[in-house]
């Protein structure tokens, strides 16, 4: 469904989005520079209510850049073209029967401005629902693209009991883990009577437009997911082509609208370590396929037994992670859970093993010192990528950080020009 209205304060944060001369986190660092100058809020969603999006095109060019608000080298492209690119881009979304959904909109989703740098705008296409926290039971699957078969049956089987007691399953509709589980909600939703004001069973999040199906092996689950009352969301604008940092990007998305994230089967460098640290940092639970009996262990399970050690859920039963989790779940939600494990005899944790589990220690990460670290950051990522290329996950090591703080800095410096990729997700100073 597409809003037929669209307030000027909605406008303005798309025409805000859209400027080349703003970036996401240039605009949410001003928010939180306002919220201390009125002294009326302490947390950006409180800043927010109070502040006018009408109001910040309303600033002339000279105040824009006092602020900080405009990117170096940039010329700002002034208030009327940007309403102007704004309406444009909101006429065509309705001809693709695409919901533009901004941070001003009553249909945002509440728990993603919980997030340090949550999207400024969402494009939906399908059934976006209003995301109540505490009522949806939203679960995160994430995981590799060369997941094994046992692995993608696990994740299938999983996600259509998670959906058939009543929860919704988010991923990201990459090959193997995230295309399995958005198969297995589907089955799960194909149990169900589909009514109109019924929660989508799945929510794909993807690293492109909406209209651009990528990968495009995964077209049927696309469909399928539109029409099974589904949603496809994106935060990048209609014909958007996935870049190598859309990716991690993303992945903050899929973290943020989940109450827990599962993470299947992961190698040490995986894109789902990055989604499970940004779950770690947004307070999530934490689960993962329990390797620890597999001996010797293969390089692309090193990622679960990594986050065992820091202090994630080992699940090797659905029904353990119902229970665990807290699903209300009916007696048909528990589908059959033995698989072919080609390593070991599956065998699950106890309840009592799960609930020891969970009083591990998490590893809780330290607030950055803001603009110091900024600052400095970003002046060591284009000192390191001066004479050589490397990934977020190789920067983040080298400058001992979490990944999750570099994404905004890359995503800055990529579109300041000043780095570029070389090869998907890996950067170089731009010469």
């Amino acid at each position: 469904m597409v809003h037929s209205s669209f307030t000027a304060e909605e406008q303005s944060v798309l025409a805000c989005y859209l400027a080349q001369s703003f970036t996401p986190h240039r605009l949410f660092r001003y928010i939180r520079n306002f919220t201390e100058f009125t002294k009326s809020s302490h947390s950006l969603t409180e800043a927010t209510t109070t502040f006018s999006w009408c109001d910040l095109l309303q600033l002339s060019e000279y105040e824009l850049k006092r602020r900080n608000l405009v990117r170096p080298n940039h010329r700002y492209e002034g208030r009327q073209h940007l309403l102007t690119q704004a309406k444009i881009e909101y006429q065509t979304a309705i001809k693709h029967k695409v919901q533009i959904i901004t941070y001003a909109s009553q249909a945002y989703p509440q728990i993603l401005k919980k997030i340090p740098l949550p999207p400024l705008v969402l494009y939906c296409k399908g059934a976006m629902p209003r995301l109540d926290y505490e009522r949806d039971h939203v679960v995160a699957i994430v995981g590799s693209r060369k997941s094994e078969a046992f692995i993608n049956d696990f994740v299938t089987r999983f996600a259509k009991a998670i959906v058939t007691a009543g929860g919704i399953v988010v991923s990201g509709l990459a090959l193997g883990v995230d295309g399995s589980a958005h198969l297995g909600a589907l089955q799960g939703a194909s149990k169900q009577k589909i009514q109109s004001q019924s929660p989508p069973p799945t929510i794909a999040v993807v690293a492109s437009g909406v209209d651009y199906i990528y990968p495009y092996a995964n077209r049927n689950i696309y469909d399928d997911i539109l029409k099974h009352n589904g949603c496809i969301l994106s935060e990048y604008p209609l014909g958007t082509k996935p870049l190598g940092y859309h990716f991690p990007l993303r992945n903050r998305i899929i973290a943020g609208l989940a109450r827990e994230v599962f993470v299947a089967q992961a190698g040490i460098k995986s894109g789902a370590l990055i989604t499970a640290q940004y779950a770690l940092d947004y307070g999530r639970s934490i689960y993962t396929y329990g390797v620890e009996t597999i001996d010797p262990l293969p390089e692309s399970y090193a990622g679960n037994l990594k986050l065992v050690k820091e202090g994630a859920h080992a699940v090797r039963l659905i029904d353990t992670f119902l229970t665990h989790t807290g699903f209300k779940h009916p007696n048909n939600a528990l589908t059959p859970d033995h698989i072919t494990d080609p390593y070991t005899t599956p065998q699950a944790l106890t309840n009592k093993q799960l609930s020891e589990s969970a009083t591990r220690p998490t590893i809780i990460p330290t607030a950055p010192n803001k603009q110091h670290d900024e600052t400095t950051l970003t002046e060591n990522i284009l000192l390191l990528l001066k004479d050589f290329p490397a990934s977020l996950q190789e920067l983040a090591e080298q400058l001992g950080v979490k990944p999750t703080l570099l994404t905004p800095l890359l995503m800055e410096l990529v579109l300041d020009n000043k780095i570029h990729e070389v090869t998907p997700n890996r950067y170089m100073l731009k010469k």
